[in-house]
Parts: C-alpha cells; sequence; structure tokens
C-alpha cells in the first residue's frame, strides 16, 4: 500500500491521494495493488468500485452471474421506520424516543422525504449530504442557523436507514458516520435567554398577563422562574389533585413534581418558599374564575378539551414580546428554568444543592456549563440576594385586581336579582 494514500471513510477499497485522485485497491491470492480510477469525484469511483467488485464475485462463481441486489428507496426507509414508530436498538433492547424526540423525529421525515424523493439508499455519500445541508435553509421561515436542525434531521435518517438495515431491506448504513455540520461551541446556552434580575422576570409576565389569551402561559413563566421547573415538568401538574402522590399536590411546604419511581437522581417535589406560595395562592383564584373545569394547572385555551398548553406556547409567547419590542432580548422557556439558577446563586446557595433542586441529572459540569459559573463573592454571601416579589408587588397584581372587580360585578348582580325575585 502506497504511503501517500489515504483510506476513503466508510467505503471499502477506496483511497485517495493528496490530490483528490481515487484509487482502488485490487486484492486476491497473488495481487495486492493500487490501481488509479482517474478520477476525483467520489461517486464515480463507488461505481467503479462496484463494479469491479460485481466482477470479482462473478468470477469466483466460476463465471456465473451475481444475483444482482434490490435497491431500496431512501423514502421507503423513512416510512418503514415510522410505520413502526421511530424504534432504536440499545443492548439488544428495543426502545422508542420519549415525547419531545419523537415529534422532533416525525417533523423530520416531510422535509428528508422533499428533499431526497425517488433517490436510492445506495445514492446516498457526504456530497450528496452537503447538498442537503445547502438546501435546507431555502426551506425556513427563519433566518437563523439551520445546521442544528440539519444534523438533527440527518440523524433521523440515519436512525432510519439502521433500523431498514435490521429488516434486511439494506445491507448497510451508507451515513453511519457522517460529517456533522454544527459546531457545539457555538450553542446558545441557557444563562443567554434567562431573566438576569427579577425586574426582568415579572416584567415579561407583566406584558403577558396584559393580554387574557396569554394569562396561562404567564403563569407558568413565573412558575418555571420561581420553582426551576422544566416546561415538559410543568404542563404534567394538576390542579389541586385529590391523590396524595399526584403530580400537583401540595404537602405543606412541598409540591410533587416528578414520578418518585423514576427519579434515580434529584429529588420528586420543589420546595414552596414564600414567592412561590404567592404565585400559588394568586393562580387558585384565576383558574378558579377563568377554567373551573380543566384539571392542569397550565391550561391551554381550549376550555372545552381540558387539555395543558402545548410544549411551546410559552417560548412562541416570549417570542412575540420580544419581536413587538416589549422585552429588550430574547427569552425562552428554559429560560425560566436558568433564571431560578441565577436567583439561587445570589443567594449563597451551592451549586450541588441547585443542581439536586432543579433535577439536573449531568451534575456540576453540565450545570455551569448551561448556566455559566457562579461568582466566588456570591458564594462567600455577598451576592446580591435576589428577592421572587419586586417591592413593586407582583407582575399579576393588575390581574388580581380585575379577577375581584369582576368578582364584586357578579355578586352586586346576584344580589340585585335575589332582592327582586
Amino acid at each position: 500500500m502506497s504511503a501517500h494514500l489515504t483510506k476513503v471513510p466508510n467505503e471499502r477499497l477506496l483511497y485517495i491521494n493528496a490530490k483528490g485522485m481515487y484509487y482502488l485497491r485490487k486484492r486476491n491470492e497473488n495481487e495486492d495493488t493500487d490501481i488509479c480510477l482517474k478520477t476525483t469525484k467520489l461517486r464515480v469511483a463507488i461505481k467503479l468500485r462496484d463494479t469491479y467488485s460485481v466482477d470479482r464475485l462473478e468470477s469466483q462463481l466460476g463465471g456465473k452471474k451475481a444475483p444482482k441486489a434490490k435497491r431500496y428507496q431512501i423514502c421507503s426507509a423513512l416510512d418503514l421506520y415510522h410505520a413502526d414508530e421511530h424504534p432504536t436498538i440499545r443492548r439488544n433492547i428495543q426502545k422508542h424516543p420519549g415525547e419531545r424526540h419523537m415529534r422532533c423525529e416525525v417533523d423530520a421525515i416531510p422535509m428528508l422525504k422533499k428533499f431526497f424523493k425517488k433517490r436510492f439508499v445506495d445514492e446516498l455519500t457526504q456530497d450528496l449530504l452537503d447538498e442537503y445541508c445547502k438546501w435546507r435553509p431555502t426551506q425556513s421561515l427563519r433566518d437563523d442557523d439551520c445546521l442544528r436542525t440539519v444534523d438533527l434531521e440527518l440523524n433521523t435518517l440515519s436512525n432510519a436507514l439502521h433500523w431498514a438495515q435490521r429488516k434486511k431491506k439494506i445491507t448497510v448504513n451508507p451515513i453511519a458516520s457522517h460529517t456533522r455540520y454544527y459546531d457545539p461551541s457555538k450553542a446558545r446556552k441557557t444563562k443567554h435567554v434567562a431573566p438576569k434580575t427579577t425586574a426582568e422576570a415579572h416584567g415579561a409576565g407583566a406584558h403577558l398577563f396584559a393580554d387574557r389569551r396569554s394569562e396561562s402561559v404567564s403563569w407558568q413563566w413565573m412558575f418555571e422562574w420561581m420553582s426551576g421547573g422544566r416546561t415538559e415538568e410543568s404542563l404534567k401538574l394538576l390542579f389541586q389533585p385529590e391523590l396524595n402522590d399526584a403530580l400537583g399536590h401540595v404537602d405543606g411546604d412541598h409540591m410533587w413534581v416528578r414520578p418518585s419511581d423514576k427519579n434515580d437522581q434529584g429529588q420528586p417535589y420543589l420546595f414552596l418558599h414564600d414567592g412561590l406560595k404567592a404565585l400559588l395562592k394568586a393562580h387558585a383564584i384565576w383558574h378558579e374564575a377563568r377554567y373551573p373545569e380543566n384539571p392542569y394547572m397550565f391550561p391551554g385555551r381550549d376550555k372545552e378539551s381540558g387539555e395543558p398548553l402545548s410544549q411551546w406556547s410559552l417560548t412562541s409567547a416570549l417570542d412575540r414580546l420580544f419581536e413587538d419590542g416589549l422585552i429588550p432580548r430574547k427569552l425562552t422557556s428554559h429560560g425560566a428554568h436558568g433564571g431560578y439558577v441565577v436567583v439561587r446563586r445570589s443567594h449563597g446557595i451551592s451549586d450541588s444543592q441547585i443542581a439536586t433542586e432543579i433535577n439536573q441529572i449531568g451534575g456540576l459540569e453540565t450545570l455551569r456549563d448551561s448556566y455559566g459559573v457562579c461568582p466566588q463573592s456570591w458564594l462567600d454571601g455577598k451576592g446580591p440576594k435576589l428577592p421572587w416579589i419586586p417591592e413593586s408587588g407582583p407582575c399579576w397584581a393588575k390581574l388580581m385586581l380585575t379577577l375581584g372587580k369582576q368578582q364584586l360585578k357578579i355578586e352586586d348582580k346576584t344580589a340585585s336579582n335575589s332582592h327582586f325575585s
């Protein structure tokens, strides 16, 4: 083997030199040599390599033609994967993705099928994936970086091909080791979309409370900021559940927010500090007035369905505030989770304790990577000690006043009707 040649990743018998010229390694009992294919195009080199492999197999079979492999379409692999509910095999155990991951993969399939259309699996090369990476941003309505989306969608495609291989539709997944396009070092951290002060958190909440259509998401925003709860945890909470072990049940100074039997790390409940108690008291008044029949703590708009808010409701509402210039910078639902870390750190609480409170499975390293390093002066008790409720009052104060006036009108009307009856 010539020292100046480099093996082409994931391609049998193919090598490349410094000038980009492809070579084929021919091997048999009497021969082990490199043949220049006189092409710098990978697709052409693969075709010549495959022709050589077929001819070699026919020779080994004594002149008989090797059976021609049936080609399999990429879209067929995606359809099979979706029909089988997106399974993966880990340690010989078949698993299916969680709700959030499943939604991401389901959304990726139409875009993948739109691009690859009638192409076959054996046409998949890194060059074709590069074309997909260039094409994908043209299909987005947003101007943000699409590289993370590209990686997630190509992961879905690779998962589908792995499943097709397991079901013996194809013999190999040609993109099992494809190039990643997204640079993790450029990822937006939670600290970049988290409120830095109490005033900023309540300011966003006040804007959301100002519109009746976004009252529910405002309660979710304030709850996640005050509790450190994640969106998927918050939306499962029930409003005053009867069962003691139900999510949303309040037991003294604690609320149960995670299933205890699935919580090997962290804790299944959260501590109700004074700010959170004040929020829950006001929230109960609002819930009884607006959604008395909805069992969830954060109801969706449809009063008849009895469903909670969607996963994206809060972040979408915050995006609208930013786009309309009502808040100075972008905030997200997960940013509320990060805001809790800021307030707790400001009181000198250790990162190890905070990681336990918010069920940070990744531990201290993940917490510090997402939220930054806590200043040493804060740990020494010299932090700003941010309050949960500002001196000017909570952001739900005007809403409580409005609900109080409405209640007085209802009581006055009832008393008037009683007088004339």
